[in-house]
């Protein structure tokens, strides 16, 4: 049931991203850009807390959200498309026809994904397999700033690796022991208390603003946040096999 419901929960953010996708896509058709960059930012938003369940299928995720380092150098280059193709052509060199391209291309793709989610029947032990993707993604591509590099848009990114730990926190919490469950509530409390003030109405101001002792002091609480994780695993792992 609870794979289920997890499932279920992704599967709403990745269909939450391609409604923002065809509403950024309706307003750069009509020449309405004044909002289309917030569009894209919420849109990866949604996608960024369901990818570590795309991820369970090799190769899907590259279809739609390969991380910029690995994408081609030159951004003219057919490989250079998904949601980073969209943010280069919004954020960088503006762009609004290849923007619109590049949306479409990407909706096709997402679509795709979405389709293949459905069908996916994910085990407990694939659940507690997604969970270190969450830390592992904030500590190497979004609290570095590499992922985001365009739209500067990796404080809010980061927060969506949050939501993703606490969709499968919310499903797994009757397994955990409830002071473990205290110490993730209150090392995610932490970081939120940082991360909020960042937070100006719905969206997270740009990356640059972080300061540097407040990109210590969340390092510092994500790798806390790791170390927990490995233990509910463990909890977890442990009744699964009894």
């Amino acid at each position: 049931m609870a794979t289920k419901q997890y499932t279920r929960y992704s599967i709403e953010r990745l269909k939450n991203a391609e409604e923002l996708l065809e509403r950024l896509s309706r307003k750069l058709e009509a020449g309405r850009y004044k909002t289309v960059k917030e569009d894209y930012i919420k849109a990866h938003y949604q996608y960024e807390s369901a990818r570590p369940l795309v991820l369970l299928t090799p190769g899907l995720n590259n279809l739609v959200d390969t991380h910029i380092e690995q994408l081609p150098k030159d951004t003219q280059s057919l490989g250079f498309v998904g949601f980073h193709a969209i943010e280069y052509a919004l954020f960088v060199q503006p762009d609004p026809v290849r923007a619109f391209v590049e949306t479409q291309k990407l909706l096709s793709n997402l679509r795709f994904v979405i389709n293949m989610m459905q069908q996916q029947n994910i085990t407990p032990q694939d659940m507690l397999a997604i969970l270190p993707v969450f830390t592992h993604q904030i500590l190497t591509h979004k609290l570095p700033g590499y992922d985001s590099s365009y739209s500067g848009s990796g404080l809010g990114e980061v927060a969506a690796n949050l939501e993703g730990i606490r969709l499968i926190i919310n499903q797994t919490q009757n397994f955990i022991p409830p002071s473990l469950i205290a110490d993730i509530n209150q090392t995610e409390d932490r970081i939120y208390a940082i991360l909020d003030t960042y937070l100006f109405e719905d969206i997270y101001q740009p990356y640059a603003n972080l300061k540097d002792s407040d990109k210590t002091l969340i390092h510092q609480e994500v790798q806390r946040l790791s170390e927990l994780l490995i233990q509910v695993n463990e909890q977890i792992s442990s009744q699964l096999t009894e």
